[in-house]
């Protein structure tokens, strides 16, 4: 049985390698970089060692199945870690704001300033705030703010 000639030298591992390096762009599981590793070092080996195909492929698989096994866990972590931090909206919950315009559930008036920006706000417990008072972002709905004040925050969490 020939072997196609791509596969007669370090080069088509190297090929090997850089397509699936370029496949990774694509997708977010490590999975084919492991599997690139893997060919690069294989690579390496031919280039230096030049063994029979068999070996090369013996090496290619164990390699890529050791880098699967741990190195790609490790990956995984890393990222997953990352979607703990609140971005967007929901950075806005706990934070103090200055009521702008009284709030008023019942008129559906009132607006807050959080960190430079202008929202939209109403009260948690339908109470209304005067312009001036510092509140508490409590939580968001669609384009609104929901607030306490920063008096009733602090005996919501002492308990009262």
């Amino acid at each position: 049985m020939d072997i196609p000639a791509i596969f007669n030298g370090w080069q088509g591992w190297m090929i090997v390698a850089i397509v699936l390096a370029i496949g990774e762009m694509f997708t977010t599981n490590f999975v084919l970089l492991c599997f690139s590793i893997g060919a690069l070092i294989t690579s390496l080996l031919v280039y230096i060692f030049n063994p029979a195909l068999a070996f090369q492929l013996f090496v290619f698989a164990v390699v890529s199945t050791i880098l699967l096994l741990s190195v790609r866990r490790f990956f995984l972590s890393i990222i997953k870690s990352n979607d703990k931090e609140k971005t967007n909206v929901s950075a806005l919950i706990g934070k103090q704001a200055i009521v702008l315009e009284d709030i008023n559930n019942s008129e559906s008036k009132g607006r807050v300033k959080i960190g430079g920006e202008d929202w939209s706000a109403r009260t948690i417990d339908g109470e209304s705030m005067k312009k001036g008072t510092h509140a508490i972002v409590v939580k968001i709905d669609g384009n609104k703010v929901i607030v306490t004040s920063k008096s009733k925050d602090k005996n919501i969490n002492k308990g009262e």
